[in-house]
């Protein structure tokens, strides 16, 4: 009886199923120890399939030992995903080689792997074709794409950061357009009412208030638009910051009358800054023109914003009303008041003596 002797090298055909098993054989320990994640498929029919050591860790498998299994025995332990949807065994790139005889490319996989960790991944499949061009098995690759992943994150980060820059930048002129469109209004109308019918001429205090204005909106204008591109500064600013530009103004003002600050630090959008800057510097004016003493500016908030300005004098007289006794300056406190910053304002005396005009406003988010 003759005895069987195993193929040789030579007498198997290269590009068989039995001539992949037999090369597969004497590549083995390279193919175990490559740092690529790997696949190879000795039959078309995926049921003995090799995986390496790298594609093993990558599976989140244990051990070092892997044996021939079929392609569902491998990847039992964890499952494929793409866009977020999970993927079958027949969707896997190994399997959709065989079936269309080509090159399988995949972008976008997942690996989610037994321990709950996810794993993105490249993964290329390749049909083996023989002499008959018949597949014959298949080689299938997988490359972690984590560290690349991170770096496309990073760069994405710093594209939205730049756009949003930008659009904060975008902001910003628009507003101050808008404030300067704004702050023309406002010396336009002082302008108007300083010119009076029939007057050839425009009082000295008339002039004196519109330079004081332009400079206070100078100043603001300065503080708000430094900041611009620090996060919220396109619509809030510091009341404390505000006025602390204002006071060196008020003071050069009221000497050699002093004036008191003490101001709660709110965040105020805007237009309510710039309002409230005209409102003090014209309550300030009066007390300078009709009051005595000490000037105090308190700016307090619970709730709703509370501004008090107050002065050591004799306060205002007895039946004083404000619509009654109405000038350029009380109707200006009253604009400032009620439109501008949507409050109430009113008018006492205090008990130990002097004038208090206290303005009550909400703080807009």
């Amino acid at each position: 009886m003759r005895k069987h002797m195993p193929p040789s090298p030579a007498s198997v055909a290269p590009h068989s199923a039995a001539g992949i098993a037999h090369r597969l054989a004497e590549i083995e320990p390279l193919f175990m120890d490559l740092p690529v994640a790997m696949a190879l498929a000795e039959d078309p029919g995926l049921e003995a399939i090799r995986i390496n050591r790298a594609l093993a860790r990558l599976l989140g498998r244990r051990g070092t030992r892997v044996a021939r299994n079929t392609l569902l025995g491998h990847y039992r332990s964890c499952r494929f995903f793409s866009d977020g949807q999970p993927l079958s065994i027949d969707q896997l790139p190994m399997p959709r080689a065989v079936a269309t005889s080509s090159v399988v490319v995949s972008i976008g996989l997942e690996i989610h792997r037994a321990d709950g960790s996810v794993v993105p991944v490249f993964a290329c499949a390749t049909p083996l074709i023989d002499y008959a061009g018949k597949v014959c098995g298949c080689m299938e690759t997988y490359v972690d794409i984590t560290a690349r992943q991170d770096e496309v994150e990073e760069l994405r980060r710093k594209l939205q950061s730049a756009l949003d820059q930008g659009y904060r930048l975008q902001r910003t002129v628009r507003e101050i357009h808008h404030r300067v469109k704004n702050n023309l209004n406002a010396l336009v109308t002082l302008a108007d009412r300083a010119v009076t019918e029939g007057a050839e001429s425009v009082p000295v205090s008339q002039l004196q208030r519109i330079t004081f204005y332009m400079r206070t909106m100078a100043a603001l204008h300065e503080l708000l638009t430094v900041p611009s591109v620090k996060e919220n500064a396109t619509t809030h600013v510091s009341a404390g910051e505000v006025m602390e530009r204002l006071v060196p103004l008020l003071k050069a003002l009221a000497s050699p009358r002093l004036v008191r600050l003490n101001v709660q630090n709110l965040a105020l959008p805007m237009a309510h800054a710039t309002a409230l800057a005209m409102l003090v510097n014209e309550i300030v004016s009066n007390c300078i023109k009709h009051g005595k003493g000490v000037i105090e500016i308190d700016l307090t908030s619970n709730g709703h914003a509370r501004l008090e300005v107050c002065d050591s004098g004799q306060g205002f007289p007895e039946g004083f009303n404000p619509i009654a006794h109405a000038n350029t300056g009380m109707e200006l406190i009253n604009i400032f008041s009620r439109w501008d910053l949507l409050g109430d304002v009113s008018y006492y005396n205090r008990p130990e003596g002097g004038a208090c005009v206290a303005v009550t406003f909400p703080i807009k988010a």
